[in-house]
């Protein structure tokens, strides 16, 4: 996929360049699930821009002050939903929201004003980030609905001996699967990209990293309808598993590994196997942190 590449490569995609985008994100006569595809695959092209972004700006974002409250993009975004949703059972809903006070930011020191001057500049890519996620949360209501009202899957109980998780989706089509692979995929490392931008003690982290580990369980939801659909019907699921890898348990992360090497062997592939290391090296790539497998020679 060339803006997996263009993620590789921390470099925007071509494809959003105007002799490009019209065509390649062209939903003219698409049905509701192509429609949906190209806005999922569009909105992943965006996110190579931000990365490449956040790469040159490349500043010592943690720990980092607090972003001024009138970063529009962050408030156009139901952050403050998103945490009530995600909130600890054990956190005091009265100040999960409080923003952060000058005692809460001693901790914090600004070594130069040269560094001072760079934090400032990450406002406006976190800005960017915060209105990529809101134009996610728009596509991800409608693939949410469609994923409730069963008419895009159907959850049911899981047949997998080995399978840790109770149920799994199971799609009419593959590439409708696809779909949700991507975008569930697009949100971790979305939330991840955000993740270094926000302060330590932004009250927002908690959300972020919680619907990661939610996301992460749909997208394992996904496993037994694309060994059963494979090999075509299985070409995305090593995206999927990849990001959602480091938000799953122990027991799952097992068998997270085990899937994917099943699926090497059904592919005839030699000695090379999934471990730990190279799901975390392959994860960094697509977090646009360079070619970090090439001194084990992995492509």
């Amino acid at each position: 996929m060339k803006i997996v590449t263009s993620i590789y490569n921390t470099e925007s995609c071509f494809l959003l360049s105007p002799e490009w985008r019209d065509i390649a994100f062209d939903n003219t006569a698409s049905s509701l699930e192509e429609h949906l595809y190209t806005n999922v695959l569009s909105l992943l092209a965006e996110l190579s821009v931000l990365l490449k972004d956040l790469k040159e700006l490349n500043p010592l974002l943690m720990p980092i002050k607090q972003p001024p409250n009138n970063i529009l993009a962050k408030q156009s975004f139901d952050i403050e939903g998103t945490l009530r949703q995600y909130l600890s059972p054990d956190t005091d809903q009265e100040t999960a929201n409080t923003p952060l006070t000058a005692s809460d930011l001693e901790y914090i020191s600004v070594p130069d004003p040269q560094m001072e001057s760079r934090l400032r500049e990450s406002y406006p890519l976190l800005n960017k980030a915060y209105a990529l996620k809101s134009s996610l949360h728009t596509t991800a209501a409608q693939l949410g609905c469609h994923l409730t009202d069963g008419s895009f899957a159907q959850e049911l109980p899981s047949y997998g001996p080995s399978n840790p998780l109770p149920t799994f989706y199971r799609f009419p089509r593959w590439r409708t699967a696809r779909v949700y692979t991507i975008h569930w995929s697009l949100t971790i490392l979305l939330n991840k990209t955000l993740l270094k931008l926000l302060p330590q003690r932004d009250p927002s982290r908690y959300a972020l990293e919680a619907e990661c580990r939610t996301v992460a369980l749909e997208i394992c939801k996904s496993w037994e309808n694309a060994w059963a659909n494979r090999p075509i019907g299985a070409c995305h699921v090593w995206l999927g598993f990849v990001v959602a890898y480091e938000f799953c348990g122990d027991e799952v992360q097992t068998w997270v590994l085990e899937s994917l090497n099943r699926l090497l062997e059904y592919q005839g592939v030699g000695e090379w196997k999934w471990t730990e290391e190279v799901v975390g090296l392959m994860c960094k790539r697509l977090m646009g942190e360079g070619d970090v497998l090439s001194s084990m020679g992995v492509r």
